[in-house]
This record gives structure tokens, sequence and C-alpha cells, in this order.
């Protein structure tokens, strides 16, 4: 049983993963899938449209149940149910077939990540964002992973319905993982994530039990409103959500057509430009894991501010310098991701700082399931309108307006 404790944190830390594989899989796929069924890549957009929709109603619906008990149940499900899909998706004869098999897998994916994130967070203490930047790093390692993998399956002419049995096995192996060691017989899976050990055990502790206690549960709202006044907390939490909807906006871009962008605008092969997928997250990676090692003085307003501003300043250069070729275009995307990577754990974690409240992180978390919903249709709507080589533009109009509520939220602060 101590052994099972111990390893609560790092199976919902290898759920993020998974999830993250299930979702890097496809973008890198998607000039190979438009050849299959004869189509455009923009109609793809209408796909990653219904996926994320579907990953964004099920985030909302964690978030309307964050005093539920069974997280943990849910969480090993929707990890199933993503092997599953990839199990039957080489079974697929066309494209609207594809289109639907996309919702399925949007539900599965939002289930997994909010709700792993928020088991994460509770086993994170209220004045730091290092778990939850340490949880995003694992969703990195799954994102870097996945075009990885669809690189060397397309270098060696395999055929991307034989790949997508490789990533059912792999998601399925992290499915009876999570299984085995959370869902305890006769015990609340949702108890003490946390108990890992050390000051993230005790955090997690004294997190979760604050959730299930109706009184722990009107203390803490009685913090938060000592801390952040009645009138300013709905203005901060706007604030909070707009800010992650469009950051996820352009992330979401970035994720689903940079592979596209680099096959289509430099003619490299699918083989070359499936990792440029992977440079982006190595980025996000590399930012995250800045995060989490800084001082927790430094990881919250001081990263987030930071961040922005210069994460804005490094898509300015591929955004408006267009004939640059792809190596430089490369090292800006490796840049972008470091200096934007830490955005989302930071953003998460300041507002479980300032408002107190695991609701008002449900909300923001679900907002930035909307963007990432956008994002991918947004962008294929751009890139029909002017062109997949102006991409950047469309992701740096989305930082600047991030940078400008991040800034307005910080200075009405209370």
């Amino acid at each position: 049983m101590i052994a099972r404790r111990r390893l609560r944190v790092p199976i919902t830390l290898l759920s993020l993963a998974a999830f993250a594989v299930a979702a890097n899989a496809l973008p890198p796929l998607v000039t190979t899938l438009a050849r299959t069924y004869s189509i455009p890549i923009e109609r793809f957009g209408f796909a990653f449209f219904a996926q994320y929709l579907a990953f964004a109603t099920a985030s909302t619906i964690i978030a309307a149940g964050t005093r539920g008990r069974h997280g943990a149940v849910v969480l090993v499900c929707a990890l199933s149910l993503s092997a599953v899909l990839f199990l039957a998706a080489p079974l697929l004869t066309d494209f609207a077939a594809i289109l639907v098999w996309f919702v399925p897998l949007g539900f599965a994916g939002g289930f997994t990540e909010t709700q792993a994130t928020l088991l994460i967070g509770r086993a994170d203490g209220e004045d730091s964002s290092r778990l939850v930047s340490l949880s995003q790093a694992f969703f990195c390692a799954g994102a870097i992973a996945a075009p990885q993998i669809v690189s060397a399956l397309l270098s060696r002419a395999v055929r991307w319905q034989s790949g997508f049995y490789i990533f059912a096995a792999l998601i399925g192996a992290v499915a009876l993982g999570a299984g085995f060691v959370l869902l305890r017989p006769g015990g609340d899976p949702d108890s003490d994530v946390g108990g890992a050990g050390g000051a993230a055990g005790s955090a997690g502790s004294a997190g979760s039990a604050g959730s299930r206690r109706p009184g722990a549960e009107l203390q803490s709202g009685r913090a938060g409103r000592s801390a952040t006044s009645q009138t300013t907390r709905p203005v901060i939490l706007a604030g909070f959500s707009l800010a992650m909807f469009f950051y996820v906006v352009a992330e979401g871009s970035i994720v689903a057509w940079i592979a596209a962008y680099f096959e289509l605008r430099y003619g490299l092969p699918a083989a070359r430009a499936a990792p440029m997928l992977a440079l982006f997250w190595a980025g996000v990676l590399a930012g995250r894991l800045v995060v989490f090692f800084l001082p927790k003085r430094f990881s919250l307003w001081p990263a987030l501010l930071g961040g922005t501003a210069a994460g804005t300043a490094c898509l300015a250069i591929p955004a408006f310098a267009p004939g640059a070729d792809w190596p430089t275009t490369a090292l800006f995307v490796l840049f972008s991701g470091l200096l934007n990577g830490p955005i989302w754990p930071v953003l998460v974690s300041t507002v479980r700082k300032v408002l107190r409240s695991e609701r008002a992180v449900a909300t923001v978390v679900t907002a930035g399931a909307l963007g990432v919903a956008v994002g991918p249709f947004a962008g294929s709507r751009f890139i029909a309108l002017v062109g997949i080589e102006r991409l950047f533009l469309f992701v740096f109009a989305c930082s600047v307006v991030v940078t400008a509520i991040v800034y307005t939220v910080y200075l009405r602060r209370p």
C-alpha cells in the first residue's frame, strides 16, 4: 500500500505524458492524411476544432464537478478510451469517419488532461508553481516523443495505420498502470494523490482535504475574499481566463500546423518536418523546467510577466522576417517554446495563489481548452486566406494580446 501511495504522483504525471502522445501524434500526419484522402490540409482545421471542442466540453464537465471523489476513475477510463480509439483508427476508410473519430478522442483528452492537472494541483503548494510545472514537463516529454515516433515511422515507409497500434500500446500501458496505482480497493482514489512524500505530499493532503470538507472550503473562500476583494475577483478571473485562451490559441496553432508549415513552405519531406513539432515542445519543456528550479518568489508573477514579454518579442522575428531559411526559423521555434512554455503552468498557479479557488483554476483551464479548439481552426482559416507562410504573424498577434492582458491584470491586482 505504501508503494502505491508513493507512485500516485508519478503515474499521474505519466498520464499527462500519455495524453500528450495522443494529442501530438496527429498534427505531423496532416499532410500524409490529406494525401490519403485527397483533401486540402485546411480541412483538418475542422477536425481539430471538433476534437478540441469535445476536449473543452469534457474540461467544463470536470470544472462543474471539482468536488467529486472519482477523479482517478475518470482518469483511468479516459486513458483507456484513447487507447481503444487508436486501435480502431486504422479501420476508418474516409475523411468523414476520421472527422467523427476526432470527437471521442477529444473527450478522452479533455477528461485526462483536466483531471490529471487538478490531481497534481492538489499536491502543489499555494505559493508555488513547481509541481504543476513539472507535470507540464511530463506533458512536453510525451509531446516530444509523438512526432519523433511519427518521423521514425515515415522515414521507414511504415503506413500511418500501423503506427497507430504503437500509440495504442503506449497509452494502454499507462492506463493499466494508473488503474493499478490509483484505484486501490476500499479507498478514495482522490484522497491523497500528493502522498508521494515530502513537502509535495503534505501540500497535496492539505489541498485535497480542503476540497472534501465543507468547513475547510468555506474557510478557504474567506481567505480568498480577504486577499482579493469581491469587486476585483471577477475582473481578475476574466483577465486570467482571456490570457489563457489567447495563449492556447497561439500554442494550438503552432502545434497543429508547424509540421505542415515546414513541409509546404520549405519543401522538407514529412519525416523531416515532423521533428519541428518536437523541437517546439523541447523548448517548452526547457522553459517549464527552468521555472521548476526557480526560487518560489520568482515562479509566479515575475515568470509570468517576463515570459509573456520575451516570448512576444521572440515571435516577432519569424512573423516579420518571412525570407528566413528553415534552420533559422527552426531556431526561433525552439526559442518561442522556451520563452512561452512556462506561461500555462505559471498562469494556473498564479490563479490558485491570487483567487484561492480550485473552481477558478478549473475555469481558467477550461478557457485554455476553448483556446485549443479555436486555435487550429482559426489558424486554418488564416492559412486559407493568406497562406501558410504567414502562420507566425497570426501567432504573434495572439501573443501580443496575452502580454497586454497579463500586464493589465498585474496592475489591477489588489
